[in-house]
């Protein structure tokens, strides 16, 4: 769950996400034909790896 589904309404989120400037490039990409489905998944999936690393060496540099 992201942070902004904890203050936010799921309505509000979708209006966001219609606008996000991550989500644009991600449709121009594959509407141009520069990058398919699956390499935008690959992509997003390295991206959550590198985001929650840092988070969890942090939490256990913070439990020691």
């Amino acid at each position: 769950m992201s942070d902004a589904q904890h203050y936010r309404t799921k309505d509000e989120v979708a209006e966001y996400k219609k606008i996000d400037p991550i989500t644009k490039v991600k449709e121009l990409l594959l509407k141009k034909k520069y990058a398919s489905q699956k390499q935008i998944d690959e992509i997003d999936s390295r991206a959550q790896i590198y985001h929650e690393v840092p988070y969890h060496l942090c939490t256990l540099c913070y439990l020691q």
